[in-house]
């Protein structure tokens, strides 16, 4: 459990964000902060994504789990030389994502804007069981590994979830473990969703009007990286 004073701050922060989305949302279209293979490879994926009738179909294909694979080291999930910033083996992440695909295909039916209040906190907790299994790093967390893989096959559910912008957003500052990444995706998640339904309009116009606003939950994302850098978080 959070401190109060740090879910005061996070309630506080969430309610100036829905009140200034629209700008913050074009803050980060302006800003152009993600070019190149991060923006090719988050597109390709999604595109191979919407060639399949379903997101469990897609796993089993290895063109999209080769984008998706090229897509998590664009986005810095992979890096040489010491640490555990490194991919698992693409066989073992699809020997993963198999063993998931009939939980994937039951959720891939929700979208965040299609929630009310008591069934998003009921989905956060499925989400959050299911990015603790689907785990694609040598790294002992797994939240903002796991999201960034389940963002691209429920993109209309879960938003991709990062240290730099969204937890710093959320939290300020917290320090993930693996024991503590399940309670901060099922506290946060809530709150993406009430952005959601209170920006409904804005999201809905605004899907596809730039190159990163692929999806409604990727909208999400990217208004918090835009107050994020509006804000100096």
């Amino acid at each position: 459990m959070f401190r109060d004073t740090t879910m005061e701050r996070l309630r506080h922060r969430v309610a100036d964000l829905s009140a200034q989305f629209a700008k913050a949302l074009g803050a980060f279209e302006q800003s152009a902060l993600f070019t190149g293979p991060s923006v090719y490879f988050h597109r390709q994926t999604l595109e191979r994504l919407r060639g399949h009738k379903s997101a469990a179909d897609a796993i089993r294909d290895d063109g999209y789990l080769e984008k998706m694979y090229a897509m998590l080291t664009a986005w810095g999930l992979h890096r040489m030389g010491p640490g555990n910033a490194k991919l698992l083996d693409l066989d073992d992440i699809r020997r993963t994502l198999l063993r998931n695909a009939e939980t994937i295909q039951d959720l891939e039916r929700v979208t965040i804007l299609a929630l009310d209040a008591k069934a998003a906190s009921q989905v956060a907790r499925k989400l959050g069981s299911l990015l603790e299994r689907v785990r694609v790093s040598r790294a002992r967390t797994f939240l903002v590994s796991s999201s960034k893989v389940v963002h691209h096959l429920l993109p209309a559910l879960v938003p991709p979830i990062d240290n730099q912008y969204t937890l710093s957003f959320f939290f300020h500052s917290i320090i993930l473990n693996g024991d503590n990444d399940r309670e901060v995706f099922e506290t946060i998640y809530p709150y993406f969703h009430a952005l959601a339904i209170e920006n409904k309009a804005t999201i809905r116009h605004a899907v596809g009007r730039a190159p990163m606003n692929t999806s409604e939950t990727k909208i999400l994302d990217n208004a918090i990286i835009g107050y994020c850098l509006e804000h100096d978080v």
